[in-house]
């Protein structure tokens, strides 16, 4: 089943992201994984094993990874109920906040066709709720909040249709074209 959503966002800027995802204990700790094994093949790759709730049991999930920053992440499952699928997480920055989107094609020996694509759905929406929530904590600084609200940004416009014209104009000037 190809699959792909659009649209989820994490609060913190695109830099955090990648900072959080090098700190592999806050991202395990986040999402409740057990039975953690990590493995680094590569500069930008890796094995990555947990176990973590799923349904009435804890099951194992294994994935392999490459990394592509700032771009994101790609996943081949190993192991667990969606085995035999490969993703990519992408990730685009904007402003203090960053988009993350998955794309891939899901296969599950478990789950029916029917069950997969909420399965699927539902587990990635779990997975950046934990994530954000985590970054959140973690990177909560004045740099990552909204700025506190100023004077200047409370005043409200002059004209009860819009903002200030500039000084030194009527509305009615126009500036004039020069023919080049």
């Amino acid at each position: 089943m190809l699959l792909r959503d659009e649209g989820s966002h994490f609060s913190v800027p695109l830099a955090l992201v990648w900072r959080y995802l090098d700190l592999p204990q806050e991202h395990s700790r986040a999402h409740g994984h057990t039975s953690v094994y990590r493995e680094r093949t590569g500069a930008y790759s890796g094995r990555y094993s947990w176990r973590q709730p799923w349904g009435r049991s804890r099951v194992r999930f294994t994935m392999e990874w490459t990394s592509f920053p700032p771009l994101g992440v790609a996943y081949d499952v190993t192991e667990g109920p969606f085995k035999g699928s490969t993703f990519f997480l992408y990730y685009a920055p904007r402003g203090r906040r960053t988009e993350v989107s998955v794309v891939g094609d899901f296969v599950s020996p478990s789950l029916p066709p029917r069950v997969l694509r909420r399965k699927v759905l539902s587990f990635f929406a779990r997975e950046f709720r934990q994530d954000d929530r985590a970054m959140r904590e973690r990177f909560s600084t004045p740099s990552v909040r909204s700025p506190p609200a100023t004077a200047a940004s409370r005043r409200t416009p002059r004209t009860p249709l819009g903002p200030r014209r500039p000084r030194g104009r009527r509305s009615s000037e126009v500036p004039s074209a020069r023919a080049v």
